[in-house]
């Protein structure tokens, strides 16, 4: 039941001053919300006083936190500590004063159950809460409530466990069970924050705690430590640095490599060329054929690399597809892209079409156009994908043979995609297909224009056949 409910239910059952009087609408005064406990029953006074912490009305919301004072109710805790940001400073310093009297009668244990309201006040702007917070947290640290701290360092909740761990590392004599802890926390972001501690100085680590860390299965933990490390920090580690130079996670592979480029550290290279040569024919790790091409060169190492795009393991395909794409330019390698298209693995269909998106149209169109019509072809999908990513009047003479085909399937895609070309085209009259262009339309249109589209593309269909019609009347490709 909302709490607006009870309010409704309470009112039900008041006395008739508290029957006809709105807390929202401030029709109750601040001397009736001081008759509430007297009157009601003590839940439910409870329940009316929290709906009175939220009128309108500042003195109704200052009276209330009076009553709630003195009835010294710990379920009351949530909402006065909400009030601590309150817009009106007389009630601000009215919802501090009966919090200070809740902790005082021992409940500041309670705190730590309201954790999420204390994160969104340290970030009130309104108010400088931060003299409050900090009293807060040593309440929170006293030993009747330590306890909770520590109970929450086994909660579920991420936020919790987090906000658990930042409080009681204000105590310099938990530090080394609170980095046992936080290092094995299955959370990424509570390793993270052990790694800042460590960076800022706030907790002193081994150098095998540290090593842990840069080798942390998470990016953001590993990268944390890693772009923390000075000059002669990376000589000394130059090891291990070298053994994340080939770590499967993109970002903490870059940062080891900035570090093995910044103090020209040797052999890397080299290193992982011979642990390519000596796993190609076996099962090679996806992140030395990535580090491969982050570091090595087109002359020397698209050999490597080029045979493993046919790999029978899905991971290794893809690094390599992705290695290829790096380590050529242009028209080069243009053949194993093609190929990669009709891939079975999704993943690896895309970094194809994204490395040849990314390279001048005329080099693949007229491959990717005859894939799309071969009725055989598996890679269908991707090639349409890719005549689309930038739909002209050269794409039209293909989709309308695509829909003198027998495959439904194709007709589908090809009224997809005329309507997507008459989206970017229709609003852009001054743009003129090619003679050659006007041609191959006028020749693949007979057996087209016989077709009934889809509704949903009909508009678009109905705009080309205009503009079809039109240009043979005024002469297209004559």
């Amino acid at each position: 039941m909302s709490l607006w409910d009870r309010f409704k239910r309470v009112q039900a059952s008041a006395p008739p001053m508290f029957k006809h009087g709105s807390v929202y609408y401030g029709t109750i005064t601040p001397g009736e919300v001081r008759q509430i406990r007297a009157r009601l029953p003590e839940q439910e006074a409870l329940q009316l006083l929290i709906e009175c912490c939220e009128s309108y009305d500042g003195y109704i919301r200052q009276a209330a936190l009076q009553e709630l004072s003195t009835a010294a109710n710990p379920d009351a805790i949530p909402l006065v500590l909400f009030r601590l940001a309150d817009w009106v400073p007389q009630v601000r310093d009215e919802a501090w004063k009966t919090l200070h009297h809740l902790l005082d009668l021992g409940y500041a244990h309670r705190l730590v159950d309201s954790y999420e309201i204390l994160i969104a006040l340290s970030g009130k702007q309104r108010v400088d809460l931060r003299a409050h917070l900090d009293i807060l947290n040593e309440r929170m640290l006293h030993k009747n409530a330590v306890q909770s701290l520590f109970n929450g360092l086994e909660s579920e909740k991420v936020s919790k466990r987090k906000f658990c761990f930042e409080t009681l590392a204000n105590e310099s004599h938990l530090h080394q069970l609170l980095i046992e802890k936080s290092s094995r926390d299955p959370d990424p972001s509570i390793r993270r924050w052990l790694a800042r501690g460590i960076i800022k100085g706030r907790f002193q680590a081994s150098d095998e705690l540290r090593t842990r860390l840069m080798h942390d299965p998470a990016p953001i933990v590993s990268t944390t430590i890693l772009r923390s490390l000075t000059e002669c920090d990376a000589r000394a580690l130059a090891s291990r640095l070298c053994a994340l130079a080939t770590h499967p996670a993109a970002p903490t592979r870059a940062s080891a490599q900035f570090w093995i480029r910044k103090v020209n550290i040797q052999g890397v290279l080299e290193s992982v060329r011979r642990e390519l040569d000596d796993t190609a024919s076996t099962m090679p790790r996806p992140g030395v054929i990535a580090a491969l091409s982050e570091l090595g060169n087109p002359e020397q190492d698209l050999g490597r690399v080029s045979p493993l795009c046919t790999h029978s393991r899905s991971a290794v395909r893809l690094a390599a597809v992705q290695a290829f794409a790096q380590l050529t330019r242009d028209e080069q390698g243009i053949d194993t892209l093609i190929t990669a298209l009709g891939d079975s693995n999704g993943s690896i269909r895309n970094a194809a079409m994204r490395a040849l998106a990314s390279r001048p149209r005329s080099y693949w169109i007229q491959q990717v156009q005859d894939i799309f019509l071969d009725p055989e072809s598996p890679a269908t999908v991707p090639a349409w994908r890719l005549l689309t990513r930038s739909p002209d009047w050269s794409m039209i003479p293909v989709m309308l043979r695509a829909l003198s085909s027998d495959s439904f399937g194709k007709h589908e895609l090809a009224f997809e995609a005329i309507s997507i070309w008459h989206a970017k085209y229709s609003m852009r009259g001054w743009l003129r297909a090619s003679p050659q262009t006007q041609q191959q339309i006028l020749l693949t249109w007979s057996k087209a224009k016989r077709l009934q589209p889809p509704p949903s593309h009909k508009v678009a269909w109905d705009h080309l056949k205009e503009t079809i019609h039109e240009g043979s009347n005024r002469g297209w490709a004559k």
